[in-house]
């Protein structure tokens, strides 16, 4: 049996005894579970939501201020419930707020940032408290006015959070360039037809004949061949744009698509969610219904890697 040194053995029972006393709060319990997740995912993102944001192994809170004029991009306010982390110009909400615990918010940080890093709807603000935080001025009731970090290492911690909202807000800028709606803008009908036809002639996956057509996986004679058959040149086929139907650009950056995306980005290189896309697009081409909830079967059949074919 392993034994503990005496600091060891302090600092366990200085756990057991914080342990002991906590309880988890219904709030968090419920905002974790599958029923709300889905719930949200189908209603969307909406102002005073709080979610959990991550990208490339990093996570923070957020608190959703406004939807963007981009509906790709929300501005959100960064959150933690570490008060310890705390510093002068943030806010303290210590109680009902959507954990069940005390939050810190920094409203001088507020900023736009894509949809695509929600992962994790935590709950939901009172508008009335949301109005505080966006203020940027405590109430002296619910709110109060936080304080200067304690530590060196709260410090740090801070800065890396600041870092990474800014890195999050540039990443508005690299998001695809949404045109006008109009029926099949940018995207070759005959791009549509020559993975089809590599499909149905060649029995090529979706991922193996988007990347003949576009380019990224040299030709063979014969697949030129079964295109000639057609009356397709691989030549004649305008290069890959990132132009697709603004509801679909719109939708597949939504939370509801982040696994989806996730999964798809290790079947193909670049963005998984512009890919995801374009290939839900090449299934759909002659879809029916209109916005954004029309172009989901697509986007699950192209995520599933369905082709199409029975």
């Amino acid at each position: 049996m392993m034994t503990r040194t005496a600091q060891e053995q302090q600092a366990y029972e200085r756990f057991r005894a914080i342990a002991g006393d906590f309880v988890i709060p219904k709030q968090m319990i419920r905002n974790n579970s599958d029923d709300y997740r889905r719930q949200v995912f189908e209603e969307g993102v909406r102002p005073n939501q709080l979610w959990v944001a991550r990208h490339e192994g990093y996570a923070a809170y957020v608190a959703i201020v406004s939807v963007g004029a981009d509906e790709r991009t929300v501005v959100a306010m960064p959150m933690d419930g570490d008060l310890d982390v705390q510093t002068r110009d943030s806010l303290i909400m210590l109680h009902d707020t959507p954990l069940g615990l005390p939050m810190v918010a920094w409203p001088a940080l507020t900023t736009e940032i894509p949809v695509r890093l929600l992962a994790k709807p935590a709950g939901e603000f009172a508008e009335s408290d949301m109005r505080i935080f966006v203020s940027g001025h405590p109430d002296g009731i619910r709110v109060q006015q936080g304080a200067s970090p304690r530590f060196s290492m709260d410090e740090a911690i801070y800065d890396e959070m600041v870092a990474h909202i800014r890195r999050w807000h540039d990443m508005c800028a690299e998001l695809p360039q949404l045109e006008p709606q109009k029926a099949s803008a940018g995207v070759s009908l005959d791009r549509v037809a020559a993975m089809k036809e590599l499909m149905r002639k060649m029995g090529m996956s979706l991922e193996d004949a988007a990347a003949v057509v576009d380019r990224t996986t040299p030709a063979t004679d014969k697949q030129r061949r079964t295109l000639a058959g057609i009356g397709i040149s691989l030549d004649d086929i305008p290069a890959r744009t990132s132009t697709l139907p603004k509801d679909l650009l719109i939708e597949v950056e939504q939370p509801r698509w982040r696994a989806e995306a996730d999964q798809y980005a290790a079947r193909m290189e670049g963005d998984a969610r512009l890919n995801l896309a374009q290939s839900a697009f090449a299934l759909a081409a002659r879809r029916t219904g209109h916005g954004r909830e029309s172009w989901r079967g697509a986007l699950m059949q192209a995520a599933d890697g369905d082709t199409g074919r029975k």
